[in-house]
């Protein structure tokens, strides 16, 4: 899960250098949850998307969670619904294994 507040319409610096850290070194097949914030104009999951174009086998989950400034109750949903999704592929693949 990447979260992260915007911050002059990227993602805070130290979110940056993880992420081009892991294109550097070849992030791919993953699941990618993101988590943004922002007071009027959210821009994290726009650079994310930008960021991991390149990556190869990168799924993005279908629950997304958008912060304007605080969290309200409708954004804590999200997150649970969030965690659900990754939790159930995790669920799966624990299953496979065994």
């Amino acid at each position: 899960v990447v979260a992260s507040s915007t911050y002059n319409g990227d993602v805070f610096p130290p979110m940056h250098e993880f992420l081009r850290g892991l294109t550097e070194r070849g992030f791919k097949g993953r699941k990618v949850g993101i988590i943004e914030n922002g007071s009027w104009a959210p821009a994290v999951k726009k650079t994310v998307l930008e960021m991991l174009k390149d990556s190869e086998q990168i799924r993005y989950c279908e629950n997304e969670v958008k912060i304007l400034s605080a969290m309200s109750d409708q954004n804590r949903e999200e997150i649970e619904a969030l965690a659900r999704e990754l939790s159930q592929r995790q669920s799966k693949i624990s299953q496979s294994i065994l």
